[in-house]
């Protein structure tokens, strides 16, 4: 497993099972200290949603200052790359282009 102590920014995606993360991102959350990083969460879905994963890894990761995190649809669309700059804009990290 990487190294992450040296990162103080950890970007965290999991496909959306059950309504939540699924169980290897948990695995890892639980593996790895995640105090004083600033956990930037994202995720793709089938159709409904990110359920309570943005409360789960909060809870998770207490320790933590966690950003507002970003979903998309399946495989995204032609937007998606716009939507992750603005999304990375408005969560105070600015895209690299």
């Amino acid at each position: 497993m990487p190294e992450i102590t040296s990162y103080p920014v950890i970007f965290l995606g999991t496909p959306i099972w059950w309504y939540t993360m699924a169980p290897p991102l948990a695995a890892f959350i639980e593996r790895f200290n995640m105090v004083n990083k600033i956990v930037v969460p994202f995720y793709t879905h089938g159709g409904g949603g990110g359920g309570s994963f943005e409360k789960d890894i909060a809870k998770m990761c207490p320790d933590s200052t966690v950003k507002a995190g970003f979903g998309v649809y399946n495989s995204g669309g032609r937007e998606t790359l716009s939507q992750i700059g603005s999304w990375l804009n408005t969560i105070g990290l600015p895209s690299r282009k």
